[in-house]
């Protein structure tokens, strides 16, 4: 399965592909997933595997995070995000974070490639961390976490490393407007 999604991602052509900002082609997203019904059999196979970790990970223990929407990373050589824009960000507006902890948004990132996550630990800009996923891990992390992709670690390398994210919420209203496909994990 990802395999197969990564190959599915490299062959779809670079005009979809837009710069994260500040990131030139180093970092990419497609932001277009959701309605270009050129990228249709992409989403769905996104969808499909999102929905793996969703049905067997999230929704286990929030149950209230029934609706998702998918997205896809592509970055190359050993600039992370924090490097290329110098600041770490959050997924969501900081009002999801008055709900009840159940129904608090989530975002999960699924390495297709090896992946780093850069991710704020404690005081505010002063002690940042790094996660090291593997192909077919995911990390699920908060609302309130602030974070960044990190480098792929190799600066020969200037291949393109793929990633799928999803945005996790239990009202559609709190997700995030620029990027992904909307899906309710009970329908």
């Amino acid at each position: 399965m990802i395999d197969n999604m990564k190959e599915v991602l490299s062959k779809v052509e670079s005009k979809w592909w837009i710069n994260q900002n500040g990131c030139k082609k180093d970092r990419q997203y497609l932001k277009e997933l959701s309605s270009a019904p050129q990228l249709e059999m992409v989403r769905k196979q996104a969808e499909a595997m999102i929905r793996v970790y969703m049905t067997n990970f999230v929704t286990r223990f929030y149950k209230s995070l029934t609706h998702f929407r998918v997205g896809a990373l592509r970055s190359k050589g050993d600039n992370s995000q924090y490097d290329l824009q110098g600041t770490l960000h959050r997924d969501y507006e900081a009002s999801v974070n008055t709900k009840v902890p159940d129904e608090r948004p989530q975002s999960i990132i699924v390495a297709l490639d090896p992946f780093n996550i850069i991710y704020e630990s404690g005081i505010p800009d002063t002690n940042m961390q790094t996660a090291h996923l593997y192909p077919g891990q995911a990390i699920v992390f908060p609302s309130s976490l602030r974070h960044a992709g990190g480098s792929n670690g190799i600066t020969a390398d200037r291949t393109y490393k793929y990633h799928l994210f999803a945005y996790i919420v239990s009202e559609e209203s709190d997700f995030p407007s620029e990027v992904g496909t909307r899906l309710n994990v009970n329908k």
